[in-house]
């Protein structure tokens, strides 16, 4: 597996990293979710349970999570739960990471003033005031 040195949260490098972080901060709550939930449980193999101190590269994280999809669907359903519970998520919010999308400009998939106004028989909306 390719993956990117890291460097242990404990060492100390212009102070550590856990005594930058508050104590109310919401990172805890995933930091404690992390160190207690039962990995093999859910479907995730020990050994890559095993690799502390190191940072997986883009394609590493990408092909993990190509690989294991039901896996994280069951963390996913673990973990949204309880940040409702701890109050930290409402559930209205929605987040979209870095994930590419592809797009589709073409003429038939596009609408500009002109198409919405044909398709609506040539008949203008009103303006807003």
């Amino acid at each position: 597996m390719q993956h990117i040195q890291g460097i242990s949260r404990n060492q100390l490098k212009m102070g550590s990293l856990e005594h930058t972080i508050t104590s109310d901060n919401p990172v805890r709550f995933i930091d404690a979710f992390v160190e207690h939930i039962d990995w093999v449980t859910i479907g995730f193999n020990p050994k890559l349970l095993q690799l502390e101190g190191i940072r997986p590269n883009y394609h590493s994280i990408s092909n993990f999570r190509k690989d294991n999809p039901k896996d994280l669907k069951q963390l996913f359903k673990l973990f949204v739960p309880s940040l409702k519970n701890t109050e930290l998520n409402a559930g209205e919010t929605i987040a979209i990471d870095g994930t590419k999308s592809r797009v589709n400009n073409s003429k038939k998939a596009n609408f500009i003033q002109k198409k919405i106004d044909y398709g609506f028989g040539r008949q203008r909306l009103p303006q807003r005031t």
